[in-house]
Formats: C-alpha cells, structure tokens, sequence
C-alpha cells in the first residue's frame, strides 16, 4: 500500500448568506490520497477525474470546488463524504470524524536512520576500537542498512584489489564486534598491519593455515600470510554503491 502525505491550507469561503470556515479537506488530495491507498484503482487514473466518478459530477465541477468558485451540492457532498468515511463537516470544516484518514496515518512510523561514521583507512589501520577513533574528526556519514549494528563504521573502497566485487569508490561496511575466532573461510574482513589496514577475503586451508586472498586474481600480491604483526579489525557487512552522486556546489548568498 502507498501513502500520500496531505498537506491542507486554511481558506475562508464565502457561501451566500453564511461564512463557512474551509478547512477545506481537500476533495482532489483525498482522491489522490485513495488512488495510492487502493491497488484496485489505476495509478493512471487523475485524481480530478477520480473524485467527479465518486460525486458523480464532471471534472470541471470539481476544478471549480478546488478553485472555491462554489460548494458542492449536498448530494456530492454526501457521496463523497460516504467514500472516504467522514461526515461531510470534516469536508466542509476540517472537524469531526477523520477515522479514515486516522487509520491510514496510524500505520504510517516515522523512520530516523541510525548513521556510522566513514572512516579513512590511516584511522582504521591506527584504532584498536571505535572507541579510540576521534569523531570529530570526520568528515562523511551515511546511513545503517540495519540498526543492529552497533559500532559499524564505512571504509571508502580504494585500488582494485578487490575489483570487480568491489569497485574504487564504493563504501564497505565493516562490524567491528565480532571475533575473528568466529570467522570462516570466503569471509571478506579487514585487517590492520602495523599502521596500514586492508581487506581481502579470508582462506583457511585445509591444515588450518590461514591467509588474505585478493579477490582479483589479476592484483599482485595475491596471497597475504597472516601472521602475529596482523591485527583483525572487522568483518564486512555490507557495500553502498553510489551510481551517481553529484558534486557538491557552493550556495549563492
């Protein structure tokens, strides 16, 4: 099901002898809002169009009610009142019952992302824990595909070691948490070697042994040993992939 925000100015109208106060509900927005809401409805279908079938009056009349030219008969009133299951005070005013609106909207959860911190590989090849990282000297933040992860953070993808799984430029995400004891062979993980940090594909040979492998077989060295000076770092989880993102422009004053 899709959602349609609605949006809907406060207008006085002037209606013969008497003032209505016109909220109004907007009878194209509530249409338009059906249309998303309804699977049954095509997505092609104008909402102006939509909201005529339902009062049973032509397009133009409805132009006409959005434009405050004139109100609709008590008819459509009712008919459309009836459709959306408000009371035709809520068209006219903005008051009383919205219990269809409501219900839409319950099921609506704003969502606030959870961001990590994209780090550069001197910092990831000099921490020993996020913990230790100065935050404040980041620069670049992107959103976590899962909330879960704690104390993720993103390295920026550099060389083509790795390519073409992974590419220059895309962003890995790498959970820090987890032991390296529980780790298997044909995991990608990062590791800090005194004061540099790669990541490669994890290999346990079948004595044991354990080593890097680049996944491109083109990129010398292939095969990195793993031994006391290598440090594990995390896993990677995830990969963004910007396919474009434009370049950042300074604002006119």
């Amino acid at each position: 099901m899709a959602s349609l925000e609605i949006k809907i100015p406060n207008i006085s109208v002037l209606a013969t002898n008497w003032v209505v106060s016109f909220c109004p509900v907007s009878i194209i927005k509530l249409a338009a809002f059906e249309v998303g809401l309804d699977d049954s409805i095509s997505r092609t279908t104008p909402p102006t169009l939509h909201s005529a079938q339902i009062a049973g009056v032509s397009s133009p009349a409805v132009t006409e009610w959005e434009k405050d030219s004139y109100l609709p008969k008590a008819a459509s009133l009712e008919a459309i009142a009836n459709k959306f299951g408000v009371t035709t005070e809520y068209i006219l005013t903005g008051k009383g019952d919205s219990s269809l609106m409501q219900k839409e909207q319950s099921n609506i959860v704003p969502i606030s992302p959870k961001m990590a911190p994209v780090l550069s590989w001197v910092q990831a090849g000099t921490m020993t824990n996020v913990e230790t990282v100065d935050m404040s000297q980041v620069e670049e933040w992107l959103p976590l595909p899962d909330s879960d992860c704690e104390n993720c953070f993103y390295l920026k993808v550099q060389g083509l070691s790795n390519y073409p799984t992974f590419q220059e430029g895309d962003y890995i995400l790498v959970d820090p948490s987890l032991q390296f004891s529980d780790m298997n062979s044909g995991d990608i993980i990062v590791v800090r070697k005194f004061d540099e940090a790669t990541f490669k594909k994890l290999v346990i040979a079948t004595d044991g042994s354990k080593y890097l492998q680049a996944l491109n077989p083109e990129f010398k060295p292939n095969i990195i040993p793993l031994d006391e000076n290598c440090h594990f770092v995390g896993e990677v989880v995830d990969c963004v992939r910007y396919i474009y993102r434009a370049k950042k422009k300074m604002r006119k004053s």
